[in-house]
């Protein structure tokens, strides 16, 4: 018959797999994540005009220059990572996309332009990221 501990010692090992278990497995789960940064010197605004079957919204991410608040973020969740399918997915909600700056307006209405541009500043090991820089 085995001791009480070493049965104690059995059980504090089995907790320690399940519990190192546990964090590997949610450390895996990363947040989704669309990052915009203003590296030039003047005001830059980043609008999202987004439509569904009930509602239409503008997203507006308004960005300083060099000397204020240049960087921001929307947050799409745990576990979203960019593949193609989930942009494709997210630009299938989107009506137009614009970039404004001191000196120049994008306005992107296409959804293959609005693919390609957030598929090519996707970054991350499991793509969990965009990076939007605006210069």
């Amino acid at each position: 018959m085995q001791s009480l501990k070493s049965i104690f010692s059995t059980y504090q090992l089995s907790f320690f797999v399940m519990l190192l278990t546990m964090v590997v497995l949610s450390s895996c789960d990363v947040l989704g994540v669309i990052q915009f940064e203003n590296k030039s010197e003047t005001k830059a605004t980043y609008r999202i005009y987004s439509i569904t079957k009930e509602l239409q919204d503008t997203t507006e991410i308004n960005l300083e220059g060099r000397n204020g608040k240049n960087t921001s973020g929307i947050i799409f969740g745990f576990g979203h990572t960019w593949t193609d399918e989930t942009i494709r997915n997210y630009v299938d909600s989107i009506q137009k996309i614009e970039i404004l700056t001191a000196t120049d307006t994008v306005v992107m209405r296409d959804k293959d332009s609005m693919f390609d541009y957030l598929k090519k500043r996707r970054k991350g090991l499991f793509k969990e990221r965009i990076n939007i820089v605006l210069r």
